[in-house]
């Protein structure tokens, strides 16, 4: 998917200037996949975020493979990993969660920033308030890598 991004659209083809992002449970696909292909992205960008899927059930066996809150512990990082989780003050069980996240990767050595928005709870309008923020995070990762023409 990346290289057809790549192909499609101008873009700067390198980890470096690549973000992946989502909302809630595309949060939470956009953590596991940001983690398990951190050669290709860096920055995660996570909205009202969570590390263990809805339906373990439904996973199957690979349940554990797709769950970063048991393997981000363990995890080799082949590549830095900057994430920024973001949640509402309303609904205090994202702001522990993104919290929590952000303590697992840090606890790791990786850069993890927490925000939150007051009063916000988990919805669409927190994901609005909070996307100006996860685009800022976005810039500064950018920024720390010299860039290149297109």
């Amino acid at each position: 998917m990346v290289t057809a991004i790549d192909r499609r659209y101008r873009t700067l083809a390198d980890r470096e200037h690549r973000a992946l992002g989502g909302m809630s449970s595309g949060a939470f696909a956009a953590l596991n996949v940001g983690l398990r292909h951190s050669g290709e992205f860096g920055a995660l960008l996570l909205s009202m975020p969570y590390d263990t899927p809805e339906n373990r059930k439904a996973l199957g066996a690979s349940a554990g493979a797709n769950t970063p809150r048991e393997y981000v512990g363990t995890m080799p990082f082949p590549q830095p990993v900057s994430a920024v989780l973001a949640a509402g003050t309303g609904a205090p069980g994202d702001v522990a969660e993104a919290r929590r996240i952000a303590d697992a990767l840090r606890s790791r050595g990786q850069q993890a920033e927490v925000h939150t928005e007051d009063g916000f709870g988990h919805t669409w309008r927190t994901a609005r308030a909070t996307l100006p923020h996860l685009l800022a995070f976005a810039a500064g990762v950018f920024q720390q890598t010299p860039r290149r023409e297109w």
